[in-house]
C-alpha cells in the first residue's frame, strides 16, 4: 500500500481468541519450551561426554595404548 498510515493501521480488523483459548496457547508454548531445554540439556551433557572421551582416546593414543 503506498501510503499507510496510523488511521489505516487502526482501522484493519484483528481478532484474537478468547482468553480461555490464549491460555492454552501459552501453555502449550510453554510445555514445548520445556521440552526444548530439556533436549538442549541432554545434547550440552552428550557434547561434554563425547568431549572427555575424545580426549581419553588421544592420550591413549599418544601413550600407544590404542588397540
Amino acid at each position: 500500500m503506498a501510503n499507510l498510515n496510523l488511521k489505516i493501521v487502526n482501522e484493519i480488523p484483528i481478532s484474537l481468541p478468547h482468553i480461555e483459548e490464549q491460555g492454552l496457547i501459552v501453555q502449550e508454548i510453554e510445555s514445548r519450551l520445556s521440552v526444548c531445554d530439556k533436549i538442549e540439556e541432554t545434547i550440552t551433557t552428550s557434547l561434554a561426554q563425547a568431549e572427555t572421551l575424545r580426549q581419553s582416546i588421544l592420550k591413549k593414543a599418544f601413550e600407544g595404548k590404542l588397540l
